[in-house]
């Protein structure tokens, strides 16, 4: 009798990116995702559900007609008006539906939350840093493809923010480190960020 290969990569609709910002993250990289909505699954175990606590963009600070916004779980900032997100040739982007407002990534440094900046006029360049990574073992794992920036996918953490308008929340951070103004190190966690809803 022989031996069945299953050829498992992304999922169904998507396909696989060798883009500069998915390099060296497998088969199942991807960087072209529709409609999809993020949660945080903590690593070290301690999770109710498969999927994690859901994620949703939230204001960390306001400069005239221009807000900066971070990624917060929606239980500590229950406003889902930016609830989904896109994937777009490495850009990662809410779906702004009919709110008319431009949003964009930015790059993402070391020990910082990864940040989004919106404007009613316009605003600057994306940062193309992002991938989405789908679990390729025929013999099963994550039903959920994880989030990669700066090409790592193991390095978010959940912390509590301590500043800006983001205060109090628990906050995605990217290399979490001691020492930051922004979060509170102590109480990080580390999560995959996931993909949900990618059938």
């Amino acid at each position: 009798m022989g031996t069945i290969s299953l050829a498992v990569s992304v999922p169904k609709g998507l396909v696989q990116s060798t883009a500069d910002w998915c390099q060296g993250l497998g088969p199942g990289a991807f960087d072209t995702a529709p409609n999809f909505t993020l949660a945080a699954y903590d690593t070290s175990g301690s999770n109710a559900n498969t999927t994690g606590v859901p994620l949703v963009l939230t204001e960390t600070s306001l400069d005239s007609d221009t807000a900066y916004m971070a990624i917060a779980t929606y239980a500590t900032q229950p406003d889902n008006t930016f609830a989904a997100f896109s994937l777009s040739q490495g850009v990662l982007s809410p779906n702004v539906n009919a709110t008319g407002v431009n949003v964009t990534d930015l790059s993402v440094n070391s020990g910082d939350a990864p940040s989004f900046v919106a404007s009613e006029t316009s605003v600057p360049a994306p940062a193309q840093v992002y991938c989405g990574v789908a679990d390729t073992d025929p013999h099963g794992g994550n039903p959920y493809p994880i989030l990669s920036v700066n090409k790592d996918t193991d390095s978010f953490s959940l912390c509590k923010s301590t500043s800006g308008d983001s205060n109090g929340q628990d906050i995605v951070v990217f290399e979490a480190a001691q020492g930051s103004s922004d979060y509170d190190f102590s109480t990080c966690t580390p999560v995959h960020v996931q993909l949900i809803g990618l059938d």
